[in-house]
């Protein structure tokens, strides 16, 4: 299968969209071609245009996590909830804490049975 020639004015949308700072995601909807297609007109057309970082956006700071080790290193925490809670005491940072249900076993509680005393 040969590669199919992209429109010349397909591409310049493309390099217009991607210079008024519209993302990959954006460009192949609103003009209708590949996310691979956008990505090498913007390899071949702008190669010095900055590349999206992407992923979820940090919850903690450099200063943040280089407390969190000190407080480790120091021994003035030993684990992840007792360094949580010390960045939590300093800084306005909320931690979102695991809903029940979410992992294996729904987190519904077992029935116990009581132990006879006989």
């Amino acid at each position: 299968m040969s590669p199919v020639k992209i429109p010349q004015e397909r591409v310049d949308s493309v390099i217009a969209l991607l210079d008024s700072g519209a993302t990959v995601r954006e460009i192949v909807r609103r003009v209708g071609i590949s996310h691979g297609s956008v990505t090498k007109i913007r390899k071949y057309y702008r190669p010095d245009l900055p590349k999206a970082s992407g992923g979820r956006p940090q919850l903690l700071s450099s200063s943040d996590v280089r407390y969190a080790i000190h407080c480790i290193g120091s021994g003035k925490a030993d684990t992840a909830v007792q360094v949580q809670k010390l960045i939590q005491a300093l800084s306005n940072i909320q931690f979102a804490t695991p809903k029940k249900g979410r992992f294996k076993g729904g987190g519904k509680e077992k029935e116990t049975t009581p132990l006879s005393s006989s």
